[in-house]
């Protein structure tokens, strides 16, 4: 990793430090016309931007020292081929790991506020952010209990967050690469979980499988990290127009 690439990806992941909040702070639960239910909505939409908050201090923290020990790693000594990986691979691979963990959280809780908001009564516990965003959108009923303008709201937000989920792979243009949730979810997370670990170099009866160099997955890790938060912010900026429309029903 030069300096370049340091710089920019640096940028990129500490563009997202700061703190999500909602206007709810000087509400008081008067509850006419059903807004009490309403009220229940936003503070439990509070709740998940807690979790929001944490996650993503603690990927900022992962992504940032998986940089440190990224730009420790020699390039001349480091091959796809290795049986073993060095000290500073392993310890770059580990923040990795641990960032992308936390970052899947994060697409969780970005459906679990769109459920919410939207009131598309689907169970929390059911919520998986993939079948949320991409097959239920096209299998069930959107009971959304709103104003016509939310509802296309919901249709072009959706749509967004689907198209760029399925988006196809295209590492060969500048700037901010195509397809990186797909290699995120598909090519790290879910090996992680239920097949090899795609940071050794192994053969299999399956496959083989070549490690990928960390500052490829940083970048790409990366990049995820700022596409879910710009859908955060949209979405919370929708929330909060809506709440400061409403703010006389609920203050005293």
């Amino acid at each position: 990793m030069n300096e370049k690439e340091e710089r920019y990806l640096r940028n990129i992941i500490n563009q997202q430090n700061y703190k999500y909040d909602i206007h709810i702070q000087d509400f008081i639960y008067l509850a006419p016309h059903g807004s009490q239910s309403y009220l229940s909505e936003i503070h439990t939409i509070d709740s998940w931007i807690i979790k929001i908050n944490s996650l993503t201090n603690k990927i900022i923290y992962s992504f940032n020292n998986g940089i440190d020990y990224c730009m420790s790693i020699d390039k001349v000594y480091w091959s796809p081929l290795s049986r073993e990986n060095t000290k500073e691979q392993e310890s770059c691979y580990y923040y990795i790991e641990n960032g992308i963990f936390r970052l899947i959280s994060l697409w969780d809780s970005l459906a679990q506020i769109s459920n919410i908001y939207f009131k598309n009564s689907v169970s929390p516990s059911e919520i998986m952010y993939k079948k949320y965003f991409v097959s239920n959108l096209t299998t069930r009923d959107n009971k959304i209990v709103a104003k016509d303008d939310q509802q296309h709201y919901f249709e072009k937000f959706c749509g967004d967050v689907k198209n760029y989920i399925l988006e196809h792979d295209d590492i060969k243009i500048d700037g901010v690469w195509k397809g990186n949730h797909t290699y995120v979810s598909n090519s790290i997370r879910n090996p992680l979980t239920h097949r090899h670990d795609p940071h050794q170099f192994s053969v299999s009866n399956d496959r083989i499988n070549f490690k990928q160099h960390p500052l490829f997955e940083l970048k790409r890790a990366i990049e995820d990290f700022v596409q879910v938060h710009n859908f955060i912010r949209k979405i919370l900026q929708e929330i909060n127009k809506e709440l400061d429309e409403r703010e006389s029903e609920f203050c005293v």
